[in-house]
């Protein structure tokens, strides 16, 4: 008897069947994180590359918004830095006017009244 330990008993097949199954109750802690962990995953699944960067209930408008808020800030910036003014200005201030609109708009969506008046 190589891998018996000293505890360990030869049960006959007939007190084998006669035993009485012994059924533990489910961990209801361990299932609930079962659960959990599945949903969570279909919900990754679900978003994909572009919900995680934007979101995917209520607030993807408003993090499309401050997206674009940012977006034309970094570009007014860029161009702040690399424009020679003194050759340059006209095309900076049409360029920085263009680049206003979308963010006064976005801006008012963000802060906008949503009670519909």
């Amino acid at each position: 008897m190589s891998g018996l330990q000293s505890s360990e008993k030869i049960v006959s097949p007939e007190d084998a069947r006669r035993a009485e199954p012994v059924i533990r109750p489910a961990d209801t802690l361990a299932l609930e994180e079962m659960r959990n962990a599945h949903e969570a995953n279909k919900l990754s699944i679900q978003r994909g590359w572009i919900g995680i960067a934007l979101g995917t209930g209520s607030e993807k408008a408003g993090n499309v918004a401050t997206l674009v808020i940012l977006a034309c800030f970094v570009i007014i910036l860029i161009l702040f830095v690399k424009t020679d003014f003194s050759t340059q200005f006209d095309p900076f201030f049409k360029t920085f006017s263009a680049l206003l609109g979308p963010v006064g708009l976005a801006l008012g969506y963000l802060f906008g009244s949503r009670d519909g008046r």
